[in-house]
C-alpha cells in the first residue's frame, strides 16, 4: 500500500516537473512554487499548506533563488516540509485524499489537458507589421534569455565552488568527528584504569595530607616573602630619602665649613693687623724701639761700631726719657702744690742731697741760661 501511494506521489511530481521545466535534470529554487501550484490545481486545491509550512517554502527559496534542485532532493524537500514528514501520508490525514482520489484526480487533469491540446485553433493570419513586430519581441527575449543563461552559468560556477568548498569542509569535519571519538576512546580507556586502581592505602592518605600542608606552608612564606618584599621596598624608600637628608645636610655642612674658613681667614687677619698694629705701637716707645732695635741688631748685624752706637742712643733715650718725666712731675707740684713754708729757703741744700742730683737730672741747674729758661716757664 506504502509502495502504492509512494508511485502515485512520484507520478504526480513528475506530471508536474515536465509542465514547468520539461525534461530538464535540474529546476531552480524559484521554480519550486510553480510545481506546487500545478500539484495544488491537479489536486483541485487552493492551498496545500499552512502559513507555517508556506514560511519554510518561501525561505528555502528565497535564501538561493538561482540554486539548482534534483527531483529526488525536491521530494524529500516536500516530505520535511510538510506534518507527519511525510507527504503522502500528509494528503491523507490532512485533506483526506487517498491514492485512488489522487490517482483519479490525475487522470481527469491529464484527460482535461489532451482535450484541450485536440482542440483546433483557428489560424490567423496576422499581417505584416504584426509579424515584425512579433519578431523583434522574439529577438529581444532571445537576447534577454542569453544574458540570463549566462548569469546562470556564472551562477553555476560559484554554487560548483561552494558545493567543492562545502565537500572539503565536510571532509574536515568527518576527520574531526573520527578524532573525537578516538579521543573519547582514549578518555574511556583511562577513566576505566581509573577505576580499576586499588583505593588509596593510609601511606598516600598521609603523603596527601603532607602535600597538602607543605602548600598551606609555601602560601604562608609566600604571604610573608610577600610583605617582607613591601617592608623592603619601604625600607629602600626611606633609605633614598634619608640619603637625600644626608646630602642636603652634607651640602649645608660644607657651606658652613667654607663659612667658617672665610670667618677664620677674616679673624687670622684682624688679629694679625691688631696684632702688627700693638706691635708697631710698642715698638715705637722710645726705650722699647731702642731694645728692639738692638735686639734686632743682635739678630741681623754683627758689627761693634753699631752696637757701641747703639748702646750710646740707648743710654742718652733713657736719660732724656728721666728729665721729660721730672718736668712732668715737678710741673704738678708747682701747679696743684700750696706755697712753701719759709723755713724751706733757710735750710735749703740746693738738691744736693736728692737723688734727682745724685742721679744726674738737676744737671741744668749748673747751666745758668738754662736754669733761668726753666725758671720763667714755670713762673709763665
Amino acid at each position: 500500500m506504502i509502495a502504492t501511494q509512494q508511485n502515485i506521489i512520484d507520478k504526480l511530481i513528475d506530471i508536474c516537473w515536465k509542465r514547468v521545466r520539461g525534461t530538464s535534470d535540474f529546476i531552480f529554487l524559484s521554480q519550486i512554487r510553480p510545481i506546487i501550484n500545478e500539484i495544488q490545481d491537479i489536486l483541485q486545491k487552493d492551498s496545500l499548506f499552512n502559513e507555517r509550512e508556506n514560511e519554510i517554502i518561501k525561505q528555502f527559496i528565497q535564501s538561493d533563488p538561482m540554486k539548482k534542485l534534483q527531483k529526488q532532493e525536491l521530494k524529500k524537500f516536500i516530505d520535511r516540509s510538510v506534518e507527519f514528514g511525510n507527504f503522502e501520508i500528509f494528503l491523507l490525514n490532512r485533506h483526506k485524499l487517498t491514492s485512488y482520489e489522487i490517482k483519479r484526480r490525475i487522470e481527469q487533469n491529464s484527460l482535461s489537458n489532451d482535450s484541450m491540446a485536440n482542440t483546433k485553433i483557428p489560424r490567423l493570419l496576422p499581417n505584416r507589421e504584426y509579424k515584425y513586430k512579433v519578431w523583434d519581441e522574439l529577438r529581444q527575449k532571445d537576447d534577454y534569455i542569453k544574458e540570463k543563461t549566462q548569469a546562470l552559468e556564472s551562477k553555476d560556477l560559484k554554487y560548483s565552488s561552494s558545493l567543492s568548498q562545502i565537500d572539503e569542509q565536510l571532509l574536515a569535519v568527518k576527520t574531526l568527528k573520527g578524532e573525537n571519538l578516538t579521543l573519547k576512546k582514549h578518555i574511556q580507556e583511562l577513566e576505566s584504569q581509573l577505576s580499576r586502581q586499588p583505593p588509596v592505602n593510609k601511606s598516600n592518605a598521609v603523603y596527601h595530607l603532607q602535600l597538602k600542608e607543605r602548600d598551606l606552608t609555601i602560601k604562608k612564606l609566600d604571604q610573608v616573602g610577600k610583605e617582607y618584599k613591601k617592608r623592603i621596598h619601604q625600607l629602600e624608600q626611606q633609605q633614598l630619602e634619608t640619603s637625600k637628608a644626608m646630602n642636603k645636610l652634607k651640602q649645608s655642612i660644607l657651606e658652613q665649613d667654607k663659612l667658617v674658613g672665610r670667618l677664620k681667614e677674616k679673624l687670622i687677619n684682624k688679629t694679625n693687623d691688631d696684632t702688627s698694629n700693638l706691635k708697631k705701637f710698642v715698638t715705637s716707645l722710645p726705650i722699647i724701639k731702642q731694645w728692639y732695635i738692638l735686639l734686632k741688631y743682635k739678630m741681623d748685624n754683627k758689627s761693634t761700631k753699631m752696637f757701641a752706637l747703639n748702646i750710646m742712643l740707648l743710654i742718652l733715650t733713657a736719660w732724656l726719657f728721666g728729665m721729660v718725666v721730672q718736668m712732668t712731675y715737678r710741673t704738678g707740684i708747682l701747679l696743684f702744690s700750696t706755697s712753701p713754708s719759709p723755713a724751706t729757703y733757710v735750710y735749703d741744700s740746693y738738691g744736693k742731697n736728692r737723688l734727682n742730683y745724685r742721679l744726674g737730672f738737676d744737671v741744668w741747674r749748673n747751666i745758668p741760661w738754662l736754669e733761668k729758661l726753666i725758671y720763667h716757664y714755670l713762673e709763665w
